[in-house]
């Protein structure tokens, strides 16, 4: 009777572990199982910096067309934000509990931040494109762009070469440019530039004499400026009249209305290790002006999340991936972690158009 009672227990063992592990391999299976995944995407397709939101949408649809044969499908939803925070957070929400979408890809600092608590909750990816590591915390949320001491480094580099020993900074108030500023401020000192004045001004303003005269006082050997539209076209057109031509920027001398208000003048952008990239994406979409800040951070970031879906575990993906041959250059981040930096580059405005000059 013993013996039958241990055989009977030993086969029932077996069953169960067959069942067990067939159990296991139906998950894994289902983890992997084809299925269409949306992927929203919000950005100020309208606006003062459309051209950031417009050049996240088609460097995302860029990267899908290209995207040859995968196991799922993938699809793009998109949302205008207007780079306003709340209509942004209202948007993320549109996407995750009406659309159902698997991941969103979002653009500048203030806007990433309303998104990054509902992604969070939904248990959702999002990269934001945006310099504010504050988004990223290594679970859900992740950020793909330049770093802003990364950016303030080689910026302040670029002008120690040129001479420069003081600086007036007139810039938008606006998160972004708010973050590159103190980091600017923070790393000043130490490379032996003084920030001789430093004026952060409201997007409503749109007449700056009075702050280029007050800056103009101080006797700055550069003037730093830093603008969205339509901000960035009044003060390259006031700039010019009042005869200021000792200007550099950080990242919007190319995004205004009239870059040629810029002729001759540099600033600091992203690095575009793929020159064809962008010939690519403007025989796209011939109506859309190429930002390289914006688009190839966009056909990547778009691209490593297809990557993550396709391997059935797209945050763990994101967390280990270290390093990324994107279309700005080779993407880096430390494994675990949720920023990825990328290479600065310096460039002019010659005949109303970017050039890349280092």
């Amino acid at each position: 009777m013993k013996k039958i009672i241990i055989g009977a227990i030993i086969v029932i063992l077996i069953i169960l572990a067959v069942m067990a592990g067939r159990t296991t391999s139906e998950y894994k299976a289902s983890l992997l199982a084809p299925q269409t995944i949306k992927i929203g995407v919000i950005g100020p397709m309208t606006g003062g910096a459309a051209v950031y939101g417009t050049n996240l949408a088609k460097g995302a649809q860029l990267a899908l067309d290209l995207i040859g044969k995968t196991r799922n499908t993938y699809q793009l939803v998109f949302e205008d934000d207007g780079t306003n925070p709340a209509q942004a957070a209202s948007a993320a929400q549109k996407l995750v509990n009406v659309e159902k979408v698997q991941a969103i890809l979002t653009v500048t600092s203030g806007t990433g931040n309303a998104v990054k608590p509902i992604a969070a909750n939904a248990k959702i990816p999002q990269i934001c494109l945006c310099s504010d590591a504050r988004v990223a915390d290594a679970t859900y949320n992740f950020t793909n762009i330049l770093m802003a001491d990364d950016e303030t480094a080689a910026w302040l580099a670029e002008a120690k070469s040129r001479g420069v020993k003081s600086v007036a900074v007139l810039g938008q108030n606006q998160p972004g440019f708010n973050l590159l500023l103190q980091a600017l401020r923070d790393q000043a000192t130490s490379s032996g530039i003084t920030i001789a004045y430093d004026e952060r001004i409201d997007p409503s303003i749109k007449d700056f004499k009075t702050s280029i005269a007050k800056a103009r006082l101080v006797q700055p050997d550069l003037f730093l400026i830093g603008f969205f539209p339509p901000q960035i076209d009044i003060i390259g057109q006031e700039l010019k009249t009042l005869g200021v031509t000792n200007v550099a920027g950080i990242a919007t001398f190319s995004i205004g209305a009239d870059p040629s208000l810029f002729n001759g003048k540099w600033y600091s952008d992203a690095s575009l290790a793929s020159p064809s990239f962008a010939d690519e994406f403007s025989k796209k979409f011939p109506d859309i002006r190429f930002n390289v800040r914006v688009a190839p951070y966009a056909f990547d970031s778009f691209t490593m999340l297809v990557n993550g879906f396709e391997s059935g575990d797209v945050l763990g993906y994101l967390l280990n991936t270290t390093s990324y041959p994107g279309k700005a250059g080779n993407l880096t981040k430390t494994r675990g972690t949720s920023s990825f930096r990328a290479p600065i580059g310096i460039w002019e405005i010659k005949d109303g158009k970017p050039v890349q000059v280092k």
